[in-house]
């Protein structure tokens, strides 16, 4: 049936009903066949429609997070979806947190340091009590996006010295004259 050739064709069982008969209708010829070629022409028009429809509620979530980090935070989805990504990165058991050893071999990547030369315990316990401001143990990307534009979102230095001077003395107080 071409129920079973959609599905096979394009790797996807429980297509929307409408879904099938519009390639359906799209597909035949003016004899009831299959014609592969008006198959082809209606899937190129259709395929990233139906890649988006047919994408993970995963992503689908992590696209919905996103756009409306994007929209609270006045920034652009594709800056924010970089940094989702960046964040799933760290996340190395992809449990959608990262807990304080996926932080602390974050935090040595994004500011230079080698596995050999960790940071101070009582450093990374300071930093890790400011990203994770609820306090339960594990940082979402809503907590890490706050963290990481704060701290590693400046164009003009590198992500250290942007880091270390957020806790300058001076460069504090110039931050709080502005205010």
């Amino acid at each position: 049936t071409f129920r079973k050739f959609l599905a096979e064709a394009l790797s996807a069982d429980g297509l929307p009903r409408r879904i099938e008969a519009e390639a359906y209708v799209a597909s035949k010829s003016e004899r009831g066949e299959i014609d592969v070629m008006s198959f082809l022409s209606w899937y190129q028009i259709n395929m990233f429609s139906l890649a988006s429809m047919m994408s993970s509620p995963k992503n689908r979530l992590s696209d919905h997070v996103v756009q409306r980090l994007a929209a609270q935070f006045q920034m652009d989805f594709k800056t924010v979806d970089q940094m989702k990504s960046k964040f799933d990165s760290f996340d190395l058991d992809k449990s959608g947190e990262i807990e304080t050893t996926e932080f602390e071999a974050m935090l040595g990547t994004l500011i230079g340091i080698s596995s050999t030369a960790p940071l101070p315990a009582d450093r990374v316990k300071k930093f890790w009590t400011e990203i994770d401001r609820n306090g339960d143990g594990g940082v979402d990307f809503e907590e890490f996006l706050k963290w990481y534009v704060k701290y590693f979102s400046h164009g003009e230095t590198c992500p250290a010295e942007a880091f270390y001077s957020s806790f300058n003395p001076t460069e504090l107080r110039r931050k709080s004259l502005m205010a």
